[in-house]
């Protein structure tokens, strides 16, 4: 499965459970993935996948400054479904 992807649905998929600010989105992702993703470790890269996200409309952001809030959208929601029929997280991958 192509990095981008992966974590691109491990980041919808962590705020399935409801708003989060970066540290919760990584955590919650690091559960989600069935093996190590370095780009989950780089912040820059993480910052810059939520950027990506937000243009997208996948997510929104709630509060946004230096320590902003991401919430999944309607859009988000739909994108998460796609994840989930293709199995992009599935553990014997």
């Amino acid at each position: 499965m192509p990095g981008p992807l992966l974590l691109e649905a491990a980041l919808l998929r962590a705020l399935e459970a409801g708003p989060a600010g970066l540290i919760g989105i990584r955590a919650r992702a690091r559960l989600l993935l069935p093996q190590h993703l370095p780009a989950l470790e780089n912040e820059c890269t993480l910052v810059r996948a939520l950027e990506r996200l937000h243009r997208e409309r996948w997510i929104s952001v709630l509060n946004p400054g230096p320590a902003p809030r991401y919430q999944l959208t309607g859009l988000g929601e739909a994108r998460t479904l796609w994840h989930g029929e293709r199995g992009t997280l599935r553990r014997d991958r």
